[in-house]
């Protein structure tokens, strides 16, 4: 595991079982109406907004996770792989917006960044671009008071987050092993050494505008580091950053950063779960 945090670099628990509610049990796509507080079934193709979080049902029950010894482009704690059993799980298609942690939240951690890192205004905040500054315990506490009845909101587990950036695939991205900046800018916002435009990189894109992975999840690698529920005094956070190169974002590498500072290259992606009666 690396321990040098390059650049800029930081849960909440739940159990459930998604099959007590018949109403959703198995719907595809589910919204969380941040103003109602509500969960209710979502067609095909529905997408997030400012006020709705969209998670996607997967259902698979088995994973792996981790990288195989052969594999020497990765870190010792990322070998070897191995086949765990993964129940099945609601996660956000999308990182979660600045919009969205200030319907949840009704803070802007965001803005308490600008001065301390040296980051303009016009880089690092909009409505649509991923929440960053909060620490472990404000995203807990948000977990806690924005939870609609009946379901509890989480970040995911280490295992839940790799299975789902890979949607699938057992490669070191959910493209394959390939990092050529060409193939890497269509899925990934990270550091390109040669980007198709000026300026591409080095600041976070609006959630979403990239293209999504077999499971129909957005910005699993680059943009902003996702925090886990793994870690006690750090939080392990992954899947790289718009600051970090390509290799950072591999699904199975995992950072470490203080579990009580927030920082400009940290976000979080929820989970939903259903709470048992």
């Amino acid at each position: 595991m690396s321990a040098v945090l390059v650049m800029l670099l930081a849960g909440c628990g739940g159990s459930g079982d998604l099959g007590s509610d018949a109403g959703l049990a198995t719907d595809e796509l589910v919204g969380l109406d941040l103003a109602r507080r509500e969960v209710a079934p979502l067609a095909a193709g529905a997408s997030a907004t400012s006020g709705r979080i969209v998670f996607r049902r997967i259902t698979t029950t088995m994973a792996t996770t981790g990288r195989p010894l052969a594999d020497n482009l990765v870190e010792g704690d990322e070998r070897p792989n191995a086949t765990i059993a993964l129940g099945e799980y609601l996660i956000a298609t999308t990182e979660l917006t600045q919009g969205q942690w200030r319907a949840l939240a009704g803070s802007e951690p965001w803005l308490d960044l600008l001065d301390t890192v040296g980051i303009d205004a016009a880089r690092l905040v909009g409505d649509a671009l991923p929440a960053v500054g909060m620490t472990r315990a404000q995203v807990e506490a948000a977990c806690r008071s924005g939870s609609p009845a009946g379901w509890r909101l989480t970040l995911p587990t280490a295992a839940q987050w790799e299975h789902a950036a890979l949607a699938g695939a057992s490669s070191r991205y959910s493209w394959g092993d390939l990092s050529q900046d060409a193939l890497v800018e269509r899925h990934a916002n990270v550091y390109l050494t040669t980007p198709s435009e000026p300026g591409l990189a080095l600041k976070p894109r609006a959630v979403g505008a990239l293209l999504p992975n077999a499971f129909g999840l957005h910005d699993m690698f680059g943009n902003v580091w996702e925090m886990t529920t793994a870690g006690t005094s750090t939080v392990h956070v992954r899947g790289g950053a718009w600051d970090q190169p390509v290799l950072q974002a591999r699904a199975s590498n995992r950072m470490q950063v203080p579990v009580d500072l927030g920082l400009p290259t940290v976000g979080v992606r929820l989970v939903l779960v259903r709470v048992a009666e």
